[in-house]
């Protein structure tokens, strides 16, 4: 009897060493997932979504993701121009059953960007069945057949790569008489190879490029009056003044002028064409938009044909959303 009552503590002794460790590791590995993802929120405070990204694939990758973790991964995949991986990410946690309306639209707005109208269409209509009240999808419902229209557009329509391009980010042409102006992040610049967090490439500078036909050769970086060691561009030419107006992180000539918390804003510069020296043409001082603010954003600068209004985006209090479109005379 001794002896069975010796076997039977023995064994209940082993079952509570193996036990009670285990337990012991479970809110450990929760512990572990909150602190991934504390450290996820602070690379998407400063804008280093490659880096949130890891960590939400590693999360979400392990099994034991949330619905949290699906949206946050879909958007730092968006922010960083991977429009697939954002929409089979949305696509996932749709198929979760746990998506907000609001993730709902994000996918509908996914589908579309990426070309896939139909799929776009019904998630457009389920949020509208989540958000009757909300009137911005009712156009897209209302008029179906404007897919249909971009569907029979994009095959009549052909696009071609300029040889102009780089393996890096290359966007937001703007034609100046012989030349077009456009933004690239394939490091010539002020900034040189120096990278940017929000996506691993080097900053944006302004360069030209000769039009020849239905080309576009010779892309030269603008010299660096222009460009600084921050973000230049998008640009839009104004034939009438002879002038380039075009977005920068609000640095003039060096100086640096951040908000109050801390972030450097986008602001609005231009500069004039000018007569040179040796009577060529060329780019005269760059001047600071009479609305910049360094506490909020100013960008994407488009002139009217007659140049008589300077169309704009900005954050500024006083519109209707976060970035609403702004003009001045």
């Amino acid at each position: 009897m001794n002896t069975m009552h010796k076997h039977r503590s023995k064994h209940m002794a082993t079952v509570r060493i193996f036990v009670l460790p285990l337990l012991l590791l479970l809110p450990a590995f929760g512990q572990a997932q909150k602190l991934k993802e504390r450290m996820a929120d602070r690379y998407e405070e400063v804008f280093d979504y490659p880096k949130m990204a890891l960590i939400y694939e590693d999360i979400v990758g392990s099994g034991k993701g949330d619905a949290d973790d699906l949206r946050n991964l879909a958007q730092a995949y968006q922010k960083m121009g991977m429009p697939l991986k954002a929409e089979s990410t949305y696509e996932k946690l749709v198929a979760s059953g746990k998506a907000t309306p609001e993730d709902i639209l994000a996918y509908a707005e996914q589908q579309r960007a990426n070309g896939h109208y139909a799929v776009a269409l019904a998630q457009y209509q389920a949020y509208s069945n989540m958000r009757p009240e909300d009137t911005r999808v009712k156009g897209y419902l209302n008029n179906p057949a404007v897919f249909e229209n971009m569907m029979r557009d994009s095959t009549r329509q052909t696009i071609r790569k300029l040889p102009i391009n780089s393996p890096q980010a290359d966007l937001a042409p703007a034609i100046m008489e012989e030349l077009v102006v456009f933004s690239s992040a394939r490091g010539e610049g002020v900034g040189g190879g120096r990278t940017y967090a929000w996506d691993d490439q080097p900053y944006l500078n302004l360069y030209t490029a000769l039009l020849k036909g239905e080309t576009a050769e010779e892309p030269l970086v603008l010299r660096k009056d222009l460009n600084s060691r921050y973000h230049d561009g998008t640009a839009s030419f104004d034939s009438v003044a002879n002038r380039i107006y075009f977005t920068r992180n609000n640095v003039f000539y060096g100086t640096v002028k951040k908000a109050k918390d801390g972030n450097l804003n986008l602001g609005i510069y231009f500069a004039d064409v000018v007569t040179g020296e040796f009577g060529q043409p060329e780019w005269g001082h760059l001047i600071p938009f009479d609305h910049n603010d360094p506490e909020f954003n100013l960008g994407h600068p488009c002139i009217s044909p007659d140049g008589t209004k300077l169309f704009f985006v900005s954050d500024r209090p006083g519109g209707l959303g976060g970035t609403d479109i702004w003009y001045s005379p």
